[in-house]
């Protein structure tokens, strides 16, 4: 069917997932680990969601959704490979 590895997302099921996930987590948040899955509109879904993202660089950090719901996971981030205006959690150098 494909000729190079596909990845194919039924994003009503993201949303199902995030629901199940959601209810069974009580009050929470739930942290999307961006770079599982980059793709613009499971961002997007997961924005409208209420989602908060877990993003180990700028790129993925610029990818679109505010900044408050952030949380910088990778443990050899410096200041340069994160955004400016990133409300902070870990101690960078």
């Amino acid at each position: 069917m494909f000729d190079y590895p596909t990845t194919v997302m039924d994003l009503n099921r993201v949303v199902q997932q995030y629901h199940a996930l959601k209810a069974g987590l009580g009050a929470a948040d739930i942290h999307y680990a961006v770079k599982a899955n980059p793709a613009p509109e499971t961002i997007a879904r997961l924005v409208d969601l209420g989602s908060h993202f877990d993003a180990a660089s700028r790129g993925e950090i610029e990818l679109g959704w505010p900044l408050a719901r952030s949380l910088p996971m990778c443990p050899l981030a410096t200041r340069p490979n994160v955004h400016p205006t990133l409300p902070m959690r870990l101690p960078l150098e």
